[in-house]
């Protein structure tokens, strides 16, 4: 009795493993705070399966999300968050030129880019899956914007690159002012951005 039990751990172990590779895996979430916004938008989950990790064109690691709207399983990518870290696993600091990152937001009022200006990025390598990427995220930026949550990422240069090609004003952007000297507040939403417009008219009705 014994002997068939030990004999069966092996198999057991396998199929826990087949089943932690295997593909199957919850959707990624997001948590979008905007105390800015529109009742509607000033908390919003992002959910989607498009998530991937690669090379930065510029050096290091580069990681790409992309959500549909609130509520959506899938159609048109709205959101998109790109990530910009060291070639490494650990965590890494926003506002000590380590990892940098925007958010843009394609559809609405409030469509236009965020830079993230402060917050933490931690990258992991998840157990028993070598080519796949956790990522936990807590970014901030002006006016109270927050985005923090876990994601599971898979590797995938060629997304990365269309990305690169399809945003590249705003990946030129990201590598100017990830080289400049100037501490982390030049990194600010752009004047021009809705979103940015929204937050400034909240701040002077609460004036």
């Amino acid at each position: 009795m014994t002997y068939l039990l030990l004999r069966s751990i092996p198999a057991v172990g396998l199929i826990i493993a087949t089943i932690a590779t295997s593909g199957c895996q919850r959707p990624n979430r997001l948590r979008l705070d905007q105390p800015f916004a529109p009742r509607a938008q000033r908390q919003m989950t992002l959910t989607s399966d498009w998530g991937w990790a690669g090379s930065a064109e510029s050096g290091g690691a580069a990681v790409l999300l992309q959500f549909p709207l609130p509520g959506a399983v899938n159609g048109f990518r709205a959101f998109h968050v790109y990530l910009a870290t060291p070639d490494a696993l650990g965590e890494f600091e926003l506002g000590r030129r380590q990892a940098g990152g925007f958010f843009v937001q394609e559809v609405g009022d409030l469509k236009g880019k965020v830079v993230f200006e402060s917050g933490s990025i931690r990258v992991r390598r998840p157990w028993l899956r070598p080519s796949r990427r956790r990522v936990d995220l807590d970014l901030t930026a002006a006016s109270g914007f927050r985005l923090s949550g876990s994601v599971t990422v898979r590797q995938d240069d060629g997304e990365i690159r269309r990305f690169a090609r399809d945003f590249a004003g705003d990946m030129a952007a990201l590598r100017v002012a990830a080289a400049a000297s100037q501490p982390s507040e030049s990194l600010a939403s752009e004047e021009t951005s809705p979103r940015t417009r929204a937050a400034a008219t909240e701040s002077e009705t609460d004036d």
